[in-house]
């Protein structure tokens, strides 16, 4: 496909498949939100208490928002990858996917449960980058 600009983008998808491709993939991101917010607030705290960091500064404080961060990516990746390959397939003339639990279904089955985190490396290491820019940036964990 080639679009002039995304409004060419949006009107073509819009005239071709309809309203309803704008939401294609919603019900994974949402699980991936949802699943991602509780996992890291759930690590984050238990570290926190677990390592006596009631003041949630210092080094000990990036350590643990890191390790919090790389496991919250650990569980969501799978769900990331299964929401771009079903918004993928929304390309092709003839979909492989009927809705996201076919979709998850399929990758699954396809890949393996261990295929399902191939390519988490280089998303782990942007998080943990990410994570050092931001403390460096806004001084989080500035010890008094």
């Amino acid at each position: 496909f080639i679009f002039k600009n995304t409004n060419d983008v949006v009107e073509r998808t819009y005239i071709s498949k309809g309203v309803g491709e704008f939401y294609r993939g919603l019900s994974l991101s949402m699980m991936k939100g949802i699943v991602g917010g509780a996992t890291y607030g759930l690590i984050n705290e238990s570290l926190n208490s677990l390592f006596n960091n009631k003041y949630k500064k210092g080094i000990k404080n990036f350590f643990i928002d890191t390790l919090s961060l790389s496991a919250t990516i650990g569980v969501v990746f799978p769900l990331e990858k299964m929401r771009i390959a079903y918004i993928a397939d929304s390309l092709r003339s003839h979909r492989q996917y009927k809705n996201e639990l076919d979709c998850m279904t399929k990758v699954i089955k396809q890949n393996g449960p261990v295929g399902c985190y191939k390519g988490i490396c280089l998303v782990m290491i942007k998080g943990v980058v990410l994570n050092i820019i931001d403390s460096m940036l806004f001084k989080r964990y500035k010890s008094k």
